[in-house]
């Protein structure tokens, strides 16, 4: 871990902090940095401070909630409601915990409610999974069952309702923009906290799946899309979801045509059934263009959920609307 650069992060991070109230809808612009794994799996930092500690939590767009590892926020700097919690992810990984309140710095400062891990484990059913492939003092959150790598914290910012809300809402942030940093050019990504009307003009504006307006996962904030095989032209169409916590693509159908690497593929994103705006990738080639396949929901058999992990912010400057419960797309 390059902790010269983590440093200089939270510092950044803290430079500008806000307090709620009038001043939490100011625009503020908190970095972003890229963290290459030794698998070669990108994941994405953001400086927070909570209860006091300064701490380096995971950037993920694909779940709700601010949540916390043992033992790196101490107890007198949380207020515990008492409230037992479980959370759990694609990946099979499950926190059990106790919903706490502590003060909180990401460019804006308030009081949040957050998840206080006291168990790391997989989903009721599963034998196994990346929780359990190490050691608990070598556990990292998004570290893909690496030892000793990964966060100690994640910070799950979709729309959603959950027990532990979205931190940004919860501190009264209208709206945000996430610039990722990309791949091989060296540069710092960022947030950006109530960016100004200027600012989103240009954006391409997508509704959100209204039929996922009660879930917890990425999908609710999945807009309409494709993936088409710009070879053979079968496609895959449905809600599609843009997750920073997610290393690569996946769909899920039981229209199973494996695409090999070297496929070239384009995302196209739909209006109304209609492909408005996209971009290209080859499957295998770069970061984020592993593509894999999986079971469709139980409760819709014959349909397609597209799983677009991290490759469209490569492209796209991307804008969150809660209110408007949109999602904004720009090319960068």
């Amino acid at each position: 871990m390059r902790s010269r650069i983590l440093a200089v992060g939270l510092l950044l991070g803290l430079a500008g902090a806000q307090s709620t109230g009038a001043l939490a809808q100011t625009r503020i612009e908190v970095p972003i940095r890229e963290v290459v794994q030794s698998n070669g799996v990108h994941r994405y930092g953001v400086p927070i401070t909570v209860g006091g500690v300064q701490i380096e939590a995971g950037l993920d767009t694909g779940s709700t909630g601010l949540r916390i590892l043992p033992g790196v926020v101490p107890a007198t700097a949380v207020q515990s409601s008492g409230h037992r919690t479980s959370y759990s992810y694609d990946n099979g990984v499950q926190f059990d915990g106790t919903m706490v309140e502590a003060d909180m710095t990401i460019g804006v400062s308030g009081k949040v409610k957050f998840e206080q891990i006291d168990k790391v484990g997989c989903k009721p059913g599963l034998r196994t999974c990346q929780a359990v492939t190490v050691k608990p003092e070598e556990f990292g959150i998004q570290s893909g069952g690496l030892p000793n790598e990964g966060f100690k914290a994640i910070l799950g910012i979709n729309m959603a309702d959950d027990t532990a809300p979205n931190p940004l809402m919860a501190m009264g942030v209208k709206r945000w923009i996430i610039d990722l940093p990309r791949p091989g050019q060296g540069e710092t990504g960022r947030i950006v906290l109530n960016p100004t009307d200027a600012e989103v003009a240009d954006y391409r504006l997508f509704r959100i799946d209204d039929q996922f307006v009660g879930s917890h996962g990425g999908l609710h904030d999945a807009i309409q899309g494709c993936l088409v095989n710009k070879t053979t032209k079968h496609s895959y169409c449905g809600p599609t979801d843009l997750d920073t916590g997610a290393p690569g693509v996946q769909v899920a159908t039981s229209d199973t045509q494996p695409w090999q690497p070297q496929t070239p593929v384009t995302i196209a994103f739909l209006d109304n059934g209609k492909p408005v705006i996209g971009a290209d990738f080859t499957v295998g080639q770069g970061p984020g263009a592993r593509l894999s396949f999986r079971a469709p929901p139980p409760r819709r058999p014959s349909a397609s959920n597209i799983y677009l992990g991290i490759l469209p912010y490569f492209v796209f400057s991307t804008l969150y609307e809660p209110e408007a419960r949109s999602v904004g797309l720009k090319a960068r």
